[in-house]
């Protein structure tokens, strides 16, 4: 009977710490490394998170699951031939899964360099990290 008792204060030891883990799972979206310019990637801007603007920032911590991003590129290409008043916003939708950073780039599509579709949002990266909510240049969006 003992030894059924040190079982029960084990696993219920373990389960709160599942319980914590799982509080402490995030995911980042970040848009601050330096792009391949080369392949046609350029820095983009969040400027909202579940249609709710969001101060410019080079990560944002979010919870896992689905997220909608508003961006906007900053793409400077000899080649592309769209005015600046003409320039949009994407949407962009994932699905973040925890303990993952998402670096997001603009790919400048040169075939549509003078008109509609001339760039998309991408995720160029994915690594993995643990989550901390120290971090000081992490911004959590209200819900």
């Amino acid at each position: 009977m003992k030894h059924w008792s040190w079982l029960i204060v084990g696993l219920f030891l373990l389960s709160g710490c599942a319980t914590k883990a799982e509080r402490n799972a995030c995911s980042i979206i970040a848009s601050y490394q330096t792009p391949e310019l080369e392949q046609n990637h350029f820095r983009l801007l969040v400027t909202a998170i579940n249609d709710k603007p969001v101060m410019s920032r080079p990560m944002y911590q979010l919870a896992p699951g689905k997220v909608t991003l508003q961006l906007v590129e900053l793409i400077d290409h000899p080649e592309l031939g769209v005015a600046p008043e003409q320039r949009h916003f994407e949407t962009m939708e994932l699905d973040l899964k925890p303990n993952l950073r998402y670096h997001l780039v603009a790919r400048f599509v040169a075939a549509n360099a003078d008109g509609p579709g001339y760039w998309e949002p991408i995720v160029v990266e994915t690594e993995v990290f643990n989550c901390s909510m120290e971090q000081p240049y992490v911004a959590q969006p209200a819900q």
